[in-house]
């Protein structure tokens, strides 16, 4: 479990650096107003919400839990790193879609390997755990971002892709590599 533990950690972390810091960017970059980021981040929600509710089904039919968070923490690292080279608000619209993708898929999936991996009677213990690394995941970020979006407006999305795009490795190298060192 420490080896999901930590991809838990990256990827909140990640996408806490996103979600906390992004309007910074967008006002810096395209003049956001308040109402602007409010719907930014409406269609974010109304997006992911979308692919839980209709697409994570199917796609969880046809792939294993385990198979999941591989490629859509890459996609999320990449999808968020787009985001460095906006030139034009729509382009910030156009990625929403690939966020929503990635995060809604990855998320669920991950939470999902950390259950199984409990037996029934530490599932609600360890469930508890996730969930507090989750929220210290996401809480640094407002600690951090502040401060590198001093030295430079770009480096808290930067630190958003790179810590998931770490989440990702991290799933491939000690939680896949182990799981599969086990099954042999």
């Amino acid at each position: 479990l420490r080896n999901l533990f930590i991809t838990t950690f990256l990827a909140s972390l990640g996408f806490a650096f996103f979600t906390q810091f992004f309007q910074v960017l967008l006002i810096h970059l395209f003049d956001f107003g308040e109402r602007d980021i409010g719907f930014f981040f409406g269609l974010v929600g109304i997006c992911i919400a979308i692919v839980q509710g209709v697409i994570l089904r199917p796609v969880s039919k046809r792939f294993r839990s385990d198979q999941i968070p591989g490629v859509t923490l890459f996609g999320l690292a990449v999808a968020i790193g787009i985001n460095v080279f906006l030139t034009d608000a729509w382009m910030a619209y156009a990625v929403i879609p690939l966020i929503a993708l990635f995060q809604g898929l990855g998320s669920p999936n991950i939470a999902a390997l950390v259950s199984d991996e409990a037996t029934p009677e530490q599932q609600g213990e360890i469930m508890g755990i996730n969930q507090s690394i989750n929220s210290v995941g996401i809480g640094l970020p407002a600690v951090l971002a502040g401060f590198l979006g001093t030295l430079s407006i770009y480096l808290p999305t930067i630190a958003a892709a790179f810590f998931t795009l770490m989440a990702g490795i991290s799933f491939h190298l000690l939680y896949k590599a182990r799981r599969n060192k086990n099954q042999t």
